[in-house]
């Protein structure tokens, strides 16, 4: 009779559990990262004179469902999303800088400059048609200016960006702390923190969306976090990162509270650092290197020429600025526009050998294996392209991370019918075995009576 009383109180005990852990799967139905959770039991038996008596159910623990390897597939697939995501802004804002659509890009100002030359060759005398080569020359550089100035401010935004981002990182990693000592708690009390647990998911998530990251569960349950090969997180003790951040000098780095260089790869963070340190400042690098080829070939050529005041030896540029951010019109052209040559010989105001000579510029083959011309449009094309490339490849690690949450929520989700059935599965077990100890009272004071 005891044994049938206590099969039954168990047999309500686990019952009860089951309803609550179904309760609180319900409730949790549109809870973001929530992992489904399930009561398991075991029977519990004992031997007596060789017979096995069943002495009811046994609660061995609430098991939180989920797959953890989706989820490591997941965070990859966040870390390159999120490193596309940042390459796609970036680079849809340097190709605004090459490719405005209102006219008056750089390209066009290189063309309008050397063919002011050529219209110039045809009057040479002419100082309305000097007038205009200066004027072009002076829009021209300005377009260089304007167009470096823009990239440096590209450079700036992402590296202050970047600085947010790191304090983001820090904010998640000293949340992580704090679970994991929760969580180590709850193992040495010889349970499991699910709801710890599912926070974790949800951080690393966001966390591996912005640097890439790699975990390891260690063997009291706590998680630990490597970032760059450099251990970040171990149980509760969390290492900070402090930005080293130079958008002028194009350094974008992280430094290990202040010591040992953390190897930024992945991420937003990683694709900022790529696109400060290397990307945009390899655009400003192939835009010195046309401003430069412009003024050193132009300034060779036209010293060699005569102007109208019959002198020669005269720079049409600066000599001394000769990059995108600094070419300038040399203040002998800017101060008298008569300096202008476009003869070959002295005291022929009609010859117009220069001037042809600098037209012909636009046509020679710079060190890319391009024109002039031809290299400015390059640098359109080639910002368009990586946009391109940047777009896709974000589509496609958006369209893998949705399959993936797919197949996870499939597996930890909650499913309201599932959930309904057990409810009245758990119910009518609850109810058939208050009915058995309740039948079981009643022999048990059927027997008292008849003592």
């Amino acid at each position: 009779m005891r044994d049938i009383i206590q099969a039954s109180r168990s047999g309500l005990q686990a019952a009860e559990k089951q309803l609550s852990v179904t309760a609180h799967n319900i409730a949790n139905i549109n809870t973001p990262g929530y992992s489904r959770q399930r009561t398991d039991l075991s029977p519990n038996a004992t031997t007596i004179n060789g017979m096995t008596v069943g002495r009811g159910v046994t609660i061995d623990d609430v098991t939180r469902i989920r797959h953890e390897l989706i989820d490591e597939q997941i965070q990859t697939q966040s870390s390159k999303f999120g490193a596309y995501q940042q390459r796609s802004v970036a680079l849809e804002q340097v190709e605004s800088v090459f490719t405005s659509g209102a006219g008056g890009d750089l390209d066009e100002s290189i063309t309008e400059f050397f063919n002011s030359f050529r219209q110039l060759a045809a009057r040479p005398e002419s100082s309305s048609l000097r007038e205009d080569v200066s004027r072009k020359a002076a829009t021209m550089a300005g377009k260089f200016n304007e167009v470096d100035f823009r990239l440096n401010e590209i450079t700036k935004s992402i590296a202050e960006k970047g600085r947010e981002l790191l304090d983001r990182v820090n904010q998640f990693m000293q949340e992580l702390a704090e679970l994991n000592n929760s969580i180590r708690q709850a193992e040495a009390r010889g349970g499991e923190d699910t709801e710890a647990l599912d926070r974790q998911v949800v951080i690393l998530e966001d966390l591996s969306e912005i640097i890439d990251v790699d975990t390891r569960r260690a063997e009291n349950g706590t998680l630990e976090v490597n970032i760059g090969g450099i251990n970040l997180l171990e149980n509760d003790n969390v290492k900070q990162l402090t930005p080293e951040v130079d958008p002028d000098k194009n350094i974008f780095r992280a430094r290990l509270e202040g010591s040992k260089v953390v190897d930024l790869k992945g991420g937003e963070l990683g694709a900022a650092a790529q696109l400060v340190e290397q990307d945009i400042r390899s655009y400003q690098d192939e835009l010195d290197q046309i401003a430069g080829h412009i003024v050193e070939r132009v300034n060779e050529v036209h010293s060699q020429g005569y102007n109208l005041n019959n002198g020669t030896g005269v720079e049409f540029f600066d000599p001394d600025n000769q990059t995108a951010s600094s070419i300038a019109l040399s203040n002998v052209i800017t101060n008298d526009i008569s300096n202008i040559a476009a003869s070959s010989e002295p005291d022929a105001p009609g010859n117009n050998d220069i001037a042809l000579q600098i037209a012909a510029i636009s046509d020679e083959t710079t060190n890319s294996g391009r024109n002039l011309h031809e290299s400015a449009i390059g640098l359109a094309s080639r910002a368009g392209a990586e946009l391109n490339d940047a777009r896709s490849g974000k589509q496609t690690a958006d369209s893998a991370k949705r399959m993936l949450s797919n197949q996870q929520e499939a597996i930890s989700g909650v499913n309201m019918d599932e959930e309904l059935t057990d409810l009245i599965s758990h119910q009518n077990a609850y109810q058939a075995s208050a009915r058995v100890m309740n039948s079981a009272q009643q022999m048990f004071d059927s027997l008292l009576s008849i003592v």
